[in-house]
């Protein structure tokens, strides 16, 4: 049994630049958020003049991009943890989605425009929210209408 290799499209052989960007965009943003931050602490304390104040603003930037850094290495991490697991057991064509846990998921695009959702072959078939969560705030009411 030959196993899938992440980013490569198992038909044509060739890199799948568009999961690489998907996988790609959740990581600019983490570098950006603690990259600015940082940057701005840095142009603070290099704005002051010298003292202790300005050497603990230096610190706090530095820390800053240290955890930036490791929060970044830590999600890359744990995706491809979450990537190789999906493809070990076959149960995903481009990966995981980032925001379902180690749960493999089909990804699906949004049209800006109409807010349809389509299927990644592009056929245009329409997905529905499963509406799973109403049956938990359903066992909540009565939950609370028995204590009451």
């Amino acid at each position: 049994m030959s196993q899938r290799r992440p980013f490569v499209d198992p038909n044509s052989e060739e890199l799948d630049y568009d999961w690489l960007v998907d996988e790609l965009i959740p990581i600019a943003k983490l570098l950006l958020v603690f990259g600015v931050v940082g940057a701005f602490l840095s142009l603070l304390a290099a704005s002051m003049r010298p003292g202790t104040v300005q050497q603990l603003i230096a610190y706090a930037a530095q820390f800053v991009f240290s955890l930036g850094g490791f929060v970044t290495l830590l999600y890359v991490i744990v995706r491809a943890l979450q990537i190789n697991e999906a493809l070990e057991a076959g149960t995903v064509g481009r990966g995981t989605d980032p925001k379902a846990g180690s749960e493999t998921v089909e990804r699906t695009r949004i049209d800006v425009e109409s807010g349809d959702r389509t299927d990644e072959l592009g056929d245009g078939a329409q997905t529905e929210p499963t509406g799973d969560d109403d049956t938990d705030h359903e066992e909540e009411l009565s939950d609370t209408e028995d204590r009451q």
